[in-house]
């Protein structure tokens, strides 16, 4: 649990890193699509980061037995046991149904809209992230 702790906290130090740029808009510049890509990548790992250990979390720490296969059914046993309110709950939600836009339909207004969100999405994981260091 501590590696998958230090691992998504790795992850969203990167993340800190790209999810603050401001793109300008209108952007054609490779290197602006490259810092955008960044940006996006950053989240993708971020967000999967998130469940996979929020998972971990309420099973060896809230000793919440799941046999759960997806992301949702971990946010929504985490809102069950406390660990998140339901409003934080559907944030994370909408926030991974962004990322499975990403993944797996490639369009511009989506790659725009994510990168636009990032700083948002950031902020969110770093709350939830909080709530779920050992004490």
């Amino acid at each position: 649990m501590v590696q998958m702790l230090e691992t998504f906290g790795r992850a969203l130090a990167a993340y800190d890193k790209r999810a603050v740029l401001t793109l300008p808009q209108g952007y054609e510049d490779d290197v602006i699509i490259g810092l955008r890509s960044a940006v996006i990548q950053s989240f993708e790992y971020s967000s999967d980061h998130l469940w996979k250990y929020m998972k971990l979390y309420l099973e060896q720490i809230k000793n919440v037995s799941m046999e759960v296969i997806s992301p949702s059914d971990t946010i929504r046993h985490a809102v069950q046991a406390k660990l998140l309110t339901a409003a934080e709950g559907e944030s994370i939600i909408e926030m991974i149904k962004v990322r499975n836009k990403t993944t797996h339909i490639y369009k511009e207004e989506v790659a725009d809209f994510t990168a636009k969100k990032a700083g948002e999405y950031y902020q969110l994981m770093q709350h939830v992230l909080a709530k779920m260091k050992p004490s």
